[in-house]
C-alpha cells in the first residue's frame, strides 16, 4: 500500500489524478492525488480523512517541503491551482 501520492507516481508513472487510499501508520487514508501538474505526486487530504490524521502523520505524508500546490475554489465553483516554492534563503532545515 502506498504511503504518499509521490510514491504512487514513482511506482506507476502513468497513474491518473484521482482518489487513492494511502497508508499512514496503521490507518488507510483517502486522499486526492494530483498527478499531472508540475511533475505530479501532490497529495490533497480528503475532508473525510481530516479526523483520522494526526500532526505526526502529516510529516509522513508531506515529505517534499520545497514546493506545494495551493488549490482554491471560487464561489462560482471554479478552481485555481498555484505552485508555491520555497525561496532558497528561507530554506526549511
Amino acid at each position: 500500500m502506498p504511503e504518499s501520492c509521490k510514491s504512487v507516481l514513482e511506482k506507476t508513472p502513468e497513474s491518473p489524478s484521482g482518489e487513492y487510499y494511502i497508508k499512514v501508520g496503521n490507518e488507510f487514508v483517502l486522499v486526492y492525488c494530483e498527478m499531472g501538474l508540475n511533475g505530479g505526486g501532490y497529495t490533497f487530504l480528503h475532508p473525510t480523512s481530516l479526523d483520522t490524521i494526526k500532526d505526526d502523520d502529516l510529516q509522513k505524508i508531506f515529505t517534499d517541503k520545497t514546493n506545494f500546490l495551493l488549490r482554491t475554489q471560487r464561489t462560482d465553483g471554479r478552481q485555481t491551482v498555484s505552485v508555491l516554492a520555497q525561496l532558497a534563503h528561507y530554506k526549511y532545515v
